[in-house]
């Protein structure tokens, strides 16, 4: 993880040039779409053929990213999800998550005879999120849930107590408990992305500086910015590449990356519980702090909200060894989610993403959320502190937001 020296950030705000990407250029796009859709053709049919499984992450992948449906992609993930164990029970990860994406309901009666045989908990609590999904009754769940607990003696595993969480679907925060997490006085800058429990819709971004208010435009009203949480596949956030996990994470900085996917601009680093020591997590001293505990960790919302379940969700992610989830852009083709309710926003594998687009003849940006975001980031070095994500009821609006805040 580097830092970007605040020069670099001055250059990218200030230069045109600086914000060109090749990747972006139509020709570049076309030429990367036929190649991949190649790769996945000929992975899908070595397996098919000869049961070679050497490429068939990158294929289930690929087909994520285009969110693109062949014959050959069901028929491989219906041979997976059978009851022969062709794969390993953990090399089913990406496969899952493929049928999340791109068949959300196809696999359920096959998944449902799979789940009871299953004993990796990844693998476990995956299969039981696309059974909810699809309408298995929470009763019955439950008691499957249960049954594997007691099968496997995995009561205290955090994917296990993600998955309980989520079972208990908790009711995102009503407008007064909005406004509860928003005014309360933190000790530190806070900057707040408030979601939607459907993450189809994009939520919104929230900058507050430690002993002042939000930060406000030329007209006194609060900067508020577009910013999905959505990820390719839409599963929960205790699980990998699921959606951004409600809760809190530590800002660790700015940097910026050489990801095609995600593009240039820089992004805002952040960590969950777990993934960086205690210390660095709460900024305190080693001696202080020496373990991760909830308590510490629900102790930095206000009282009120401290028994909110859905807080607890970027908690059991970290444990359970999610990582690497920032605030960036992307470089994304749009166009491959232009029949998607959530266009022109781009899905990533769980990360916060701002809106960005860039010109298919010359690479340049021709517009930019994360670019807007950043600037405020660096002009009032917002570069540490802790970002916290909330799930609020669908009708809360960016202008009912406006009148609560202080």
């Amino acid at each position: 993880m580097k830092y970007v020296f605040p020069l670099v950030l001055l250059l990218f705000f200030q230069s045109p040039f600086l914000a060109q990407n090749e990747f972006a250029l139509s020709q570049k796009r076309a030429e990367f779409r036929v190649e991949l859709e190649r790769k996945i053709d000929n992975a899908l049919i070595d397996f098919l053929d000869a049961e070679l499984t050497d490429n068939l992450d990158e294929a289930f992948w690929g087909s994520e990213l285009l969110i693109r449906k062949n014959d050959n992609l069901f028929n491989t993930l219906s041979i997976l999800f059978s009851e022969n164990n062709i794969l390993p029970e953990v090399q089913l990860r990406a496969a899952l998550e493929c049928a999340f994406t791109v068949y959300p309901a196809e696999f359920t009666d096959l998944l449902y005879k799979k789940v009871h045989k299953i004993s990796h908990p990844k693998i476990f609590s995956m299969i039981v999120v696309y059974l909810v999904r699809n309408g298995l009754q929470f009763g019955e769940l439950l008691e499957i849930t249960d049954n594997y607990i007691r099968r496997t003696g995995t009561d205290d595993h955090p994917l296990l107590q993600g998955l309980l969480s989520f079972l208990k679907k908790e009711n995102p925060l009503t407008l007064d408990e909005t406004e509860i997490l928003l005014n309360y006085e933190y000790k530190q800058n806070i900057i707040f992305s408030v979601q939607y429990k459907k993450r189809d819709k994009a939520g919104f971004v929230l900058i507050k500086e430690q002993g002042g208010g939000f930060l406000r435009d030329s007209s006194g009203a609060t900067v508020i910015i577009p910013q999905m949480a959505r990820s390719l596949s839409n599963m929960p956030g205790f699980l990998t590449n699921g959606n951004t996990p409600q809760g809190i994470f530590t800002i660790i900085g700015v940097d910026t990356s050489e990801n095609v996917f995600i593009g240039f601009t820089p992004n805002l680093q952040l960590a969950l519980p777990f993934e960086v020591a205690p210390d660095v997590f709460f900024r305190t001293s080693a001696e202080e702090t020496r373990v991760m505990q909830k308590t510490n960790y629900l102790s930095i919302l206000p009282p009120n909200l401290r028994t909110k379940w859905a807080f607890l969700e970027a908690f059991f992610a970290g444990k359970a060894g999610r990582n690497e989830i920032i605030a960036h852009g992307t470089a994304t083709d749009i166009t491959y989610y232009k029949n998607e309710v959530y266009f022109p926003y781009t899905p990533t594998l769980g990360c916060l993403c701002m809106r960005e687009e860039w010109s298919g003849e010359t690479g340049e940006l021709i517009y930019s959320d994360q670019q807007r975001f950043m600037k405020l980031i660096f002009e009032h070095s917002v570069t540490n502190g802790f970002f916290i994500v909330a799930e609020v009821e669908d009708n809360i609006t960016p202008a009912m937001i406006q009148k609560l805040l202080k």
